[in-house]
């Protein structure tokens, strides 16, 4: 009896083994890899890439500076005496706010406890050690602050001169450079730190902690092979130092995958290879990555623990959506972890993975987005998902941890790009594999190989020459090939120091210079300063000598733009019977707009209300200067007459307005007709709008960003895009889809859909959106307004210089073309001739004439351009004279 009623009260007492926290602050330490492609920078909390403040700290390719993810964690959870605990730090801002952290620096004596309750600094550090740094000491320099005091006795791997592990004898023991002792670098570079989940208050998940002490080990490898070159690899050794077993062990990988575009991400799980994933939903990642977009992966490689790291769950959350993404307390993170939704509710496959007829599964979109098969989330069982900014956690089941008994797990961070959004996956996990492959042999892990291979040479500049111009129009980079260089890193400024320094990596051995990137401000000629260097994966040649060359500021900055609206039965808005003249040109200068870009439009059919307006941080005015000589229409017109919108998510509908590309027109005069161009409308819905919206184009939701001047409710915002072929191809294929779609609202989710006959990386207008203002009721109440966009300022016709040389012809045939056409020329007087072919963004790619032409008819032949939109630009005298024309796969 009495022993029975012992053990009752035992049992009773475990829940009372809580460790009691600290009062330690946040670690105020940053670590950063940045000796490979990969530039990662992490603190000391818990955290991963988020403790310089507001921006992610991973950078891949850091020459790019375009990050994938924006902030990651690892969780642990497991139950003492039936009790659950949880560490779980996740975002926090800063690295100083104890209210996200639940980690602390340093590590934990027997029993839990911390060698310091009330402060934790003494351990606040995170060493990073190169091969660089102990070849340096080797050859006789000082050693670095990090390598003189590698911490073995935090368990920081190091071996003696024999290559024997140094066993350490005591917590501060430092590693002994003079006796041989050398740290065990797994990559070219390699970080370590101790941390605890004692060292305060857990505020997040309000959980009792755990009593562990966490090492870490990360590190990134200079390779050729851009598989390890462009990954990153994280060691957690979690020791139990409570004096009890922790059961039912469980650790997560948050991640917060931000692939440069946040908005537009979709994620999965190859279950196969516990690689969890986020990839494009779209062909262009906006603003970051661009064309194609890579794909980014997290992958469980191993570890040792009770039951051997795998996956066993995969959850996804949705930013700021209360059903998919708001984590509260610990039940919810450890349903998390256990593939329940925030609710304890189970996943079912299909949809977005609740309230679905499909099996349970604790694997959110395990199928395959790019064959199509099963559940994913390009294949939702209806359709396509609707994409936004994602997070996920992968996690895994490691069994029991005893009193003073450790488990490791071992992650690699994997990227990948391949020639389109769903390639990239494929490219993901060909990286990846390899990687498993060499952690499988027991190598990854191992001593680090140093970098062998000798560095491509130096490239040399070849054009333009030092000090040339000043140069007028896309000015031409070339220099010369370096033996063994897979591409090269081209770096511009327009300062001498390139503290504004653009870079592109390229493959050939020459690139465009894009000299409308001028500022409109400026007033006088600009110097650009470039460099080159070649590179092989981690072998990188010296930069090239700089040089520089000037460009001269156009005559016309294509900058400002001018917009005219012809209101609904062809009214003036600025005409003497408009009641509003807000926006008009004032009386006598009808091609000057009052204000600058005049990006608040002029007021519709003189009622004063607003037809349209540009919805987010910029609108058309910083895309259109890209596409001068060309200038731009949106007509409003019946549904059945109007064009196939392309949303971002991939959802095809019928939008009562048109949309096209009207050559070079003349302010105040008709339109040609002859040279028109019509082009994709590329829709964007967010700011709160539901899915459903996607469905109708209209007055759906309040202006996007809440933009002060917008007021009203307005529509989705309005990209215009270029077809790869011509808009009939992808009105032929768009209204298939549509006609099929029960709804007439379909997602083109397959391969060959409509989408892959759009070109979305040129886009003149952006983040265009009609406005509901005045009587604007429907947009059936604009129809036959037309807006007309330009791209340089415009002259009265008594402005105008004389048609110097009005006997000139050009035409282009075939057009369209595949692969080869003809520019021909009829000159009837002789006269220079300059002839270039210009792309959509209004680069040169190729110039076909510059000389002195007899009079008569020539034909220039233009062959090896890739699929798009062209114009051939032909200068004369003093006319420019352009046509397009279009090539097509």
């Amino acid at each position: 009896m009495r022993l029975s009623l012992l053990a009752t009260i035992l049992a009773l007492a475990v829940p009372a083994l809580a460790q009691t926290p600290g009062s330690c602050e946040a670690g105020q330490a940053i670590g950063t890899l940045d000796q490979s492609a990969v530039q990662a920078s992490f603190p000391n909390t818990g955290t991963l890439f988020f403790g310089q403040g507001l921006r992610a700290d991973y950078l891949v390719p850091k020459d790019l500076g375009v990050s994938p993810i924006y902030v990651a964690s690892v969780w642990i959870s497991g139950t003492v005496g039936g009790e659950l605990r949880i560490a779980a730090t996740a975002y926090g801002q800063g690295a100083t706010n104890n209210d996200y952290f639940e980690f602390w620096p340093g590590p934990l004596d027997d029993g839990a406890t911390l060698p310091n309750p009330t402060d934790c600094s003494a351990y606040d550090r995170i060493w990073v050690v190169s091969q660089s740094d102990v070849a340096a000491y080797e050859s006789g320099q000082t050693p670095s602050d990090d390598l003189a005091e590698w911490p073995v006795g935090l368990g920081a791997p190091a071996v003696t001169e024999a290559g024997a592990p140094v066993v350490p004898t005591h917590r501060d023991q430092r590693i002994d450079l003079t006796v041989g002792e050398r740290p065990v670098l797994s990559g070219t570079q390699t970080a370590f730190w101790v941390m605890n989940d004692v060292g305060n208050v857990h505020r997040t998940t309000d959980s009792e902690p755990l009593g562990v002490e966490v090492a870490v080990t990360a590190f990134g490898i200079a390779s050729t092979t851009p598989a390890f070159n462009e990954a990153t690899f994280y060691r957690y050794q979690i020791t139990n130092r409570s004096p009890v077993a922790i059961d039912d062990m469980r650790v997560g990988f948050f991640a917060d995958t931000d692939l440069g575009n946040a908005s537009d991400d979709f994620v999965g799980i190859d279950t196969t290879r516990a690689m969890g994933f986020t990839y494009n939903a779209d062909a262009f990642d906006e603003d970051a990555y661009r064309s194609p977009p890579p794909a980014f992966g997290v992958d469980i490689l191993g570890g040792t623990a009770d039951r051997t790291p795998t996956a066993t769950s995969f959850m996804y959350f949705v930013n700021a959506d209360h059903s998919y993404g708001v984590l509260r307390n610990a039940s919810q993170i450890d349903w998390a972890m256990r593939g329940l939704s925030q609710f304890g509710q189970p996943m079912t496959e299909g949809g977005y993975g609740f309230g679905w007829t499909g099996p349970p599964t604790t694997f959110a979109f395990p199928g395959d987005p790019v064959t199509g098969s099963a559940w994913s989330e390009e294949n939702n069982g209806d359709g396509r998902n609707y994409a936004s900014d994602r997070r996920f956690a992968l996690s895994s089941e490691l069994g029991s941890l005893a009193s003073g008994a450790s488990a490791t797990i071992d992650y690699a961070l994997v990227y990948a790009r391949g020639t389109d959004r769903l390639d990239s996956i494929t490219a993901l996990r060909a990286a990846r594999d390899a990687i498993q492959a060499e952690y499988d042999a027991g190598t990854l892990f191992a001593p680090a190989r140093p970098l062998t291979g000798v560095p491509p040479g130096v490239p040399t500049l070849l054009s333009p020459a030092e000090g040339a111009g000043p140069l007028s129009g896309a000015v031409e980079l070339t220099w010369s090939a370096s033996p063994g260089a897979l591409n090269y890193l081209v770096e511009t400024s327009e300062s001498a120091d390139f503290s504004d320094v653009e870079r592109r990596i390229v493959a050939g051995t020459s690139t465009m210079y894009e000299t409308r990137s001028i500022s409109p401000f400026i007033d006088s000629d600009v110097h650009v300063y470039w460099r080159v260097t070649a590179r092989r994966g981690a072998l990188i040649s010296p930069r090239t000598p700089i040089r520089s060359f000037e460009i001269a500021l156009p005559a016309v900055v294509p900058d400002a733009y001018i917009v005219e609206i012809v209101g609904p039965g062809g009214a003036d808005p600025c005409g003497p019977e408009a009641t509003s003249t807000v926006g008009c040109p004032p009386p006598g200068s009808p091609l000057t707009p009052t204000l600058p870009g005049n990006d608040v439009y002029q007021s519709l059919n003189g009622t004063g209300a607003y037809a349209m307006t540009f919805s987010g941080p910029a609108g058309s005015a910083e895309s259109l200067r890209y596409f001068a000589p060309n200038d731009f229409e949106i007509r409003v017109v019946p549904e059945d007459q109007g064009s196939y919108g392309y949303y971002s998510t991939g959802r095809i509908i019928r939008v009562p307005f048109q949309i096209w590309d009207i050559g070079s027109a003349t302010p105040g005069e008709a339109n040609d007709p002859s040279d028109d161009v019509r082009m994709v409308p590329f829709l964007v819905s967010d700011n709160g709008r539901e899915a459903a919206d996607e469905c109708v184009f209209g007055f759906t939701g309040p202006p996007p960003f809440d933009d002060a001047e917008n007021t009203g409710r307005a529509t989705q915002r309005i990209y215009a895009v270029y077809p790869l072929d011509d808009y009939a191809a992808y009105e032929t294929r768009a209204a298939a889809a549509v006609a099929s779609a029960p709804d007439g609202c379909p997602i083109d989710a397959t391969s060959g859909g409509a989408g892959d006959l759009v070109d979305f990386g040129y886009r003149p207008l952006q983040r265009e959106v009609f406005v509901q203002a005045g009587s604007t009721t429907s947009m059936a109440d604009l129809e036959g307004t037309v807006i007309r966009y330009y791209t340089r300022e415009g002259s009265t016709p008594s402005e105008r210089a004389p048609e110097a040389d009005a006997g000139v012809q050009i035409q282009v045939a075939p057009n369209p073309a595949r692969g080869r056409t003809a520019i021909t020329i009829r000159l009837d007087r002789p006269g220079s001739v300059r002839l270039d072919v210009v792309d959509a963004l209004g680069r040169r790619v190729a110039r076909l004439a510059d000389a002195a032409w007899g009079a008569g008819e020539q034909s220039v032949s233009v062959a090896g351009l890739a699929p798009g939109v062209y114009l051939a630009v032909l200068t004369t005298g003093s006319a420019r004279h352009a046509i397009p024309f279009t090539i097509v796969r």
